[in-house]
């Protein structure tokens, strides 16, 4: 299927093409989760990021996990320390 365009509910085309209105999009029940909450804690799995995305660092021409975990926890410490200035 293609998109043909946007059009109001009154046009030609689309009472033509569609005998009711199509349901809305619900992608979330809770619109909280939605929004990043800085008073948790951020715990991201280390080993499991490196390990599952270790193509993509020798992609990157990262081919040694400890250097690639000593610069995911250097990210870590600046993205804290970014969050906390912009916070404060």
């Amino acid at each position: 299927m293609v998109l043909n365009g946007f059009f109001k509910e009154t046009d030609k085309f689309f009472t033509t093409n569609f005998l009711t209105l199509p349901l809305l999009a619900d992608y979330c029940d809770n619109v909280n989760d939605l929004i990043y909450d800085n008073n948790l804690e951020l715990k991201p799995k280390k080993e499991h990021i490196i390990d599952d995305n270790f193509e993509r660092f020798c992609n990157a021409g990262y081919f040694d996990k400890e250097l690639i975990s000593a610069l995911f926890d250097s990210a870590i410490t600046t993205l804290e320390k970014n969050l906390e200035e912009t916070l404060s």
